[in-house]
């Protein structure tokens, strides 16, 4: 009987070592990699919530704009003007999406990602030839 308990006993310490060792892997802290990638993929998941002119350069047609999405992420970028892909106004009204206007009368619109694009009406396609319509 004693071997038997000598082993019994071993079983339960060697079962418990791991148990414990488990635990402290599951439970322990993340690394700062592993945190900033799943922040990274909440930020992504987020949609645009609002868009601010923040300034334009008429010379050099560079806007800059604040971009606020969910979870309280705020994002400033700059666009120049004329390489930006086109769209029309009437898909910008269909698919409900933001829009920023310059101070020149130009228009730019966001989709819920936040990408950018050049608003092309009837008037401003006559003012840009070649202009397409994504």
């Amino acid at each position: 009987m004693r071997k038997k308990d000598k082993r019994s006993g071993f079983t339960v310490a060697a079962i418990g070592i791991m148990i414990i060792a488990f635990l402290v892997i599951c439970l322990s802290p993340r690394s700062g990699k592993s945190t900033e990638s799943i922040n990274r993929l909440l930020i992504e998941s987020c949609q645009l919530q609002r868009v601010e002119n923040a300034s334009f350069n008429p010379e050099a047609q560079v806007i800059v704009v604040l971009k606020h999405f969910g979870n309280n992420y705020m994002e400033r970028s700059r666009y120049h003007l004329p390489l930006l892909p086109t769209i029309s106004a009437a898909l910008v009204q269909q698919r409900r999406m933001l829009s920023v206007t310059t101070t020149t009368g130009k228009q730019v619109a966001f989709d819920k990602a936040g990408n950018a694009y050049g608003v092309v009406t009837a008037e401003t396609a006559v003012d840009t030839p070649g202009a397409c319509e994504r």
